[in-house]
C-alpha cells in the first residue's frame, strides 16, 4: 500500500499531478459507458491490456510492449457516479488516485482526468504522462465513431 513507509522509502519519489481533459462531440450517455468499462479499455487505450479481472471493480492493467518499460498497475475503481464519472486507486509503477469526470457542455462532452500519483523516477511518470493522454484520445475517437455509426 502506498501508505506503507517502506514502500515510501523504497521509491525514488516524483509526484505526478495531471490535469488533463479532452472534448467528444458525443452526450455524456455515449461516454460514460465506453470509460467506465474497465475491462474494454483495450479496444480503444493504445497499448493497454487488462490481464486480469478481480469482479467489477477491480482490474489489473499493463501499459506498453517493452519488458523493464511497462507500467504494470492494480486498478480499483470506485465513487461511480451514474453518467458522471468515477475514481480509481492505482498501485504498482504508479501509486495514487485518478479521478474521470464528465462535463456536458458544447454540443458534446468534456472528459476531465486529474490525477495525483507517486512514481518511481521521471520515466515512468512520464509514461503515465502520455499513456492518459493517448487514453483521452482513443475514448474520443472510440465515441465519436459508435455516433457516428448509430445515425
Amino acid at each position: 500500500r502506498l501508505s506503507d513507509p517502506r514502500r515510501l522509502r523504497s521509491m525514488d519519489d516524483h509526484v505526478l499531478h495531471v490535469d488533463d481533459d479532452g472534448f467528444v462531440r458525443a452526450p455524456v450517455a455515449a461516454v460514460y459507458p465506453v470509460l467506465t468499462h474497465l475491462t474494454a479499455w483495450p479496444d480503444w487505450w493504445p497499448a493497454t491490456r487488462v490481464t486480469e479481472r478481480r469482479g467489477r471493480d477491480r482490474v489489473r492493467i499493463v501499459v506498453g510492449r517493452v519488458p523493464g518499460r511497462r507500467l504494470v498497475v492494480e486498478a480499483r475503481a470506485h465513487g461511480w457516479r451514474h453518467d458522471a464519472g468515477f475514481h480509481l486507486e492505482l498501485t504498482g509503477s504508479v501509486e495514487g488516485t485518478v479521478e474521470f469526470w464528465l462535463e456536458e457542455g458544447w454540443d458534446g462532452t468534456v472528459v476531465h482526468h486529474l490525477a495525483t500519483l507517486r512514481a518511481p523516477g521521471r520515466g515512468a511518470a512520464r509514461r503515465y504522462r502520455r499513456w492518459a493522454r493517448a487514453g483521452l484520445w482513443g475514448c474520443k475517437d472510440q465515441v465519436q465513431a459508435d455516433v457516428l455509426e448509430s445515425t
